[in-house]
């Protein structure tokens, strides 16, 4: 159980910083001057999979 969860959450945090990178960049490409509310929410999602 415990290796099952230590080969499973770097891959789940990759793939959220990953997706993070991604809308990141989609929302900079779409809305240059304000930052959205998708943005923030990606964001919050990977400093809580980093810290927890």
């Amino acid at each position: 159980m415990y290796l099952i969860f230590q080969l499973v959450f770097p891959v789940l945090s990759l793939s959220s910083s990953l997706f993070y990178l991604s809308t990141h960049f989609f929302c900079i490409r779409l809305y240059v001057h304000q930052p959205t509310q998708m943005c923030d929410l990606s964001f919050f999602f990977v400093l809580l999979v980093i810290f927890f």
